[in-house]
């Protein structure tokens, strides 16, 4: 999972150790966080390759044990997670989660945080935009490379070579409607689940619908990893 430091990402990580499961938290290379490098050098490529390391890392320590493996990320990171375990095709990796991920990106969407206000083709021309949305501390610049970039994985290309896999979404996202899940849960193979969960919003700010998430999640845990 991204944004290893947010209140939910704790929360869940913490939820998921009390019913016996280790649970690696991280940041991204060059993402918000305590990752180095900086944000404009962001790229799809690079979150994936960080997931890929971090299993690799996770799957070498004494107290794991490597064939039993599950991926959980949200949002982007749900993207991310979907791609990455049908590039590894690896049979240790049991099952996997997309939390409040998105089936599309859209760039217009992402320039209404533009602070400059700029246009998609001055974005493209620029290379770059400075964005702030009301998650972030500070401004960051947004290559349009990395929106590029991510356009090219098509979600329903890695997910439609998926299975055992648990989609969940909120119906009170704004910033993702619900009628992404269901894309992506129509393009999983069998096994696949899909949960929508009442007052879940993005970010998880109401607990008792972030605690419905987390038994939703374990339950699914508990199918492939005991």
């Amino acid at each position: 999972m991204g944004m290893k430091d947010h209140p939910y990402i704790q929360h869940i990580a913490d939820t998921l150790a009390d019913a016996g499961y280790a649970a690696a938290r991280f940041d991204f290379t060059n993402d918000v966080g305590k990752s180095e490098g900086r944000f404009e050098d962001l790229r799809f490529s690079g979150e994936l390759e960080d997931l890929k390391t971090v299993i690799e890392y996770v799957s070498s320590l004494d107290e794991i044990d490597e064939t039993r493996i599950a991926l959980a990320g949200h949002s982007m990171g749900g993207v991310i997670t979907i791609i990455t375990a049908v590039q590894l095709n690896d049979s240790n990796i049991r099952c996997t989660i997309s939390l409040s991920s998105p089936f599309r990106v859209d760039k217009e969407r992402l320039l209404k945080f533009s602070i400059d206000k700029i246009s998609l083709e001055e974005w493209k021309q620029a290379g770059y935009v400075k964005i702030k949305s009301p998650y972030m501390k500070s401004s960051y610049r947004l290559s349009y490379d990395f929106m590029a970039e991510r356009e090219s994985f098509l979600v329903e290309k890695y997910a439609s070579q998926l299975k055992n896999h648990l989609v969940i979404h909120g119906d009170s996202d704004r910033g993702l409607p619900v009628e992404h899940a269901g894309k992506i849960y129509d393009c999983l193979q069998e096994p696949k689940k899909i949960v929508i969960i009442e007052g879940l919003t993005h970010f998880y700010k109401d607990i008792v619908a972030l605690g419905k998430l987390e038994k939703e999640m374990i339950k699914w845990l508990d199918g492939y990893m005991k």
